[in-house]
């Protein structure tokens, strides 16, 4: 009966593939590499080997330059959705309006939605200062986004 083995690179210490194997037939795994049965049921490609252990891989840490990347470009959607829920391309788009006098109901729909950009953004930042001052942890983006001011109705 064939079972599940971990082919784990050597130099690294890495699970790079899975393969079932009978234990007994005449196969090798590729130089540098060894053929191990998982002692977790869980253990997959990715996972770490040591000393005779299985372990799951720690996922690396996100610099705060790095989410707060992430963040901007989620908070960005969140503008364009919104404005895109109110009937316009994009937020962009919408706060093109806020100058243009020539239908009333638009430019107050444009002039609300750009000081609602403004005021997100600066909420924004004023996350961003507090994290870097370690007054406060890091928020996930849905939090942050639920924090945001309320949108213009």
């Amino acid at each position: 009966m064939s079972k599940i083995y971990m082919i784990v690179d050597v130099a690294t210490g890495k699970v790079v593939n899975a393969t079932r194997w009978d234990g007994i037939s005449a196969w090798e795994p590729q130089e540098g590499h060894i053929a191990l049965e998982p002692t977790d049921p869980n253990c997959g490609v990715g996972w770490d080997y040591a000393n005779g252990v299985f372990s799951e891989p720690v996922p690396p840490v996100k610099t705060l330059e790095q989410t707060a990347k992430e963040f901007e470009a989620g908070v960005q959607a969140h503008l364009n959705a919104t404005a895109k829920a109110a009937g316009y391309d994009n937020i962009y788009t919408a706060c093109t309006y806020a100058d243009e006098p020539a239908v009333a109901k638009f430019q107050t729909e444009g002039a609300a939605l750009r000081a609602w950009r403004s005021n997100v953004w600066a909420y924004c930042y004023t996350v961003l200062t507090a994290v870097q001052a370690k007054t406060r942890t890091v928020p996930t983006l849905a939090e942050l986004i639920a924090e945001l001011p309320t949108a213009p109705k």
